[in-house]
Formats: C-alpha cells, sequence, structure tokens
C-alpha cells in the first residue's frame, strides 16, 4: 500500500507539474510505474521472507584479554515470532547458525510476539543451538507487549539465561542484560547501577535491545554493546525517519574504549518486507585491536 500510494503520489505531481509546462506525459508511463511498483513489491517480499544471512566479521575491541581473542559470538534481534513463517526463518536460521559453532548466542530482544505456542514451537527450533559458553538474553520491548510472564516462560522453554537487569559469567566472560530502556523506563542511575560491579572487568558484554544511553554505558567500563530494534528501517525510504530517531541507527559504533553493534535484525515487523535493509544473523569474531 506504501509503495503504491506514494507511486501514485509522485506520478500525479509530476503529470500535474508536466501539465502545467504543457508537456504531457507519455502514453507508457502508467504502465511503466505499475510494473516498477509491482517489481518493488515482490523483491520487498521475497527479502522479507527469506532466511536471514549469517553476517561474518572481525571486531577489534581494544584491551581485549588474550584469552578471548578468536571468541565467536552469535547475535539473534528482532525475530518477532508470531506466525508460521516466522517460526520457519528462525527454525532455518538456528539450522545454520549451528552449523557455524559460535562459542556464545546471544539474544538481544523481540524475539517473540503475540501467536507463538512458545512450548511446543521455539523448544524445537532451538534444539540444534548448543553453543559452548552457552546462550543468554535481554528483553525488548514486544516482550512487555507478549506478556512478561508468558515471555520469561519463552527464553526458559528455549534453555536461555534472561538477563533482567543482571550479570552472569560463562567462561570467565561476564554478561549483563538490560531490560527494555525505554518500555521499563530506565534511566541513566538505573544503567549505572547495573553495570557498576564491571567497572575493574578488562572487558565484558552487555546486551542492550534498544540503541540508547551508550554514553552513559561507555562510562562505566571497556564493553562490547550488542544492540538492535531499529530493523535498519526496515523498508526504503523509513531508514530515513529512522535515523532521525535513534543517534544510533546500524553498523559498529566506538565510545571511549567500548565497541558497540547495532543490528539490522533478523525478521520483521509489520509488512512482512524488507528493502535496502537485508535481515542478518551476526556471528562477530573477537580481535585484538
Amino acid at each position: 500500500i506504501f509503495f503504491w500510494g506514494m507511486g501514485f503520489l509522485i506520478y500525479d505531481g509530476l503529470r500535474l507539474t508536466l501539465s502545467a509546462a504543457a508537456r504531457p506525459l507519455p502514453a507508457w508511463a502508467p504502465r511503466a510505474l505499475c510494473a516498477a511498483l509491482a517489481a518493488l513489491t515482490a523483491v520487498s517480499l521475497y527479502n522479507g521472507f527469506k532466511t536471514p544471512e549469517i553476517k561474518r566479521f572481525d571486531l577489534a575491541v581494544p584491551g581485549l584479554p588474550d584469552r578471548f581473542d578468536g571468541l565467536k559470538i552469535a547475535q539473534i534481534s528482532d525475530m518477532h515470532i508470531d506466525s508460521g513463517y516466522q517460526l520457519v526463518k528462525f527454525r532455518a536460521a538456528a539450522e545454520k547458525l549451528a552449523a557455524e559453532a559460535p562459542d556464545l548466542v546471544l539474544f538481544t530482544g523481540d524475539l517473540v510476539d503475540p501467536g507463538i505456542r512458545c512450548e511446543a514451537d521455539l523448544e524445537l527450533a532451538a534444539a540444534g543451538l548448543k553453543p559452548r559458553l552457552g546462550s543468554f538474553a535481554s528483553l525488548g520491548n514486544h516482550e512487555y507487549y507478549y506478556g512478561l510472564d508468558r515471555s520469561m516462560g519463552c527464553y526458559e522453554h528455549m534453555g536461555i539465561k534472561l538477563l533482567r537487569n543482571s550479570i552472569a559469567e560463562t567462561g570467565g566472560l561476564k554478561i549483563a542484560g538490560l531490560d527494555d530502556i525505554r518500555t521499563a523506563g530506565l534511566e541513566a542511575a538505573d544503567v549505572e547501577r547495573v553495570l557498576a560491579p564491571l567497572r575493574d572487568e578488562p572487558f565484558a558484554l552487555v546486551l542492550n535491545h534498544q540503541p540508547l544511553l551508550y554514553d552513559v554505558i561507555a562510562r562505566k567500563g571497556r564493553f562490547l554493546v550488542l544492540s538492535g530494534h531499529t530493523h535498519r528501517g526496515q523498508i526504503f525510504p523509513f531508514h530515513f525517519f529512522t535515523r532521525m530517531a535513534y543517534k544510533y541507527f546500524y553498523g559498529v559504533y566506538r565510545l571511549n574504549d567500548s565497541v558497540f553493534y547495532v543490528t539490522s535484525g533478523a525478521g520483521t515487523w509489520g509488512p512482512p518486507m524488507r528493502l535496502l535493509a537485508p535481515a542478518e544473523v551476526p556471528l562477530i569474531t573477537l580481535r585484538k585491536a
């Protein structure tokens, strides 16, 4: 609807402009417009339904301890599993990821939406994900929409440790998980309180669904912070509006001694479409800077 509405608005604007200049649009213009809009819709739907790609990359981290050099971390964010096709995508993505043998799998929120049966569906879908250092998660805003009790039950059935403004340790690595900052109403002081025990750590991970309060986090230690939520705009040209709403929109950012990564996410929300914002499952290999 968006593509077709915008397309015909542009068409009418051109038609009126050229008519005022006594230069009518060519007779083939409406057919060309319809063909272009149909192609955009088809490509966007294909991108929305296909299995997200594994995005492999090395990430240089200042002061990274030798024991974590080469550690492979997978991030799954914004899957929005609410129906059959999203569940199929998650199963396929989990199978692809399991073949990569990550050391650690981290979920940064918005895994589930209303419509999914956690007990039967997600437990089976995640059965192949058995990273040696475990799986951990933080809450996104959609876990609140689905219902916190049911959402927490989903993570439990999948064998994922949910970190709610708390810290866990695995293989000597500390991991902090923040509840969704905006939905939970967390302020700078709340984030500082959660991260305070990590001040003297040479390196730690932070799961933070929405890319907010990065300046506060960067003052509290040396971290790799993983976020999602923005979907990288999901459907062009919504990229521009998302950029206006979020300073940290997509990709790698560096503040002080910390590194931040905002993923475009693995699923879709709203229309099952993506345009110029590919879905991804980041597979990050840590390297000493």
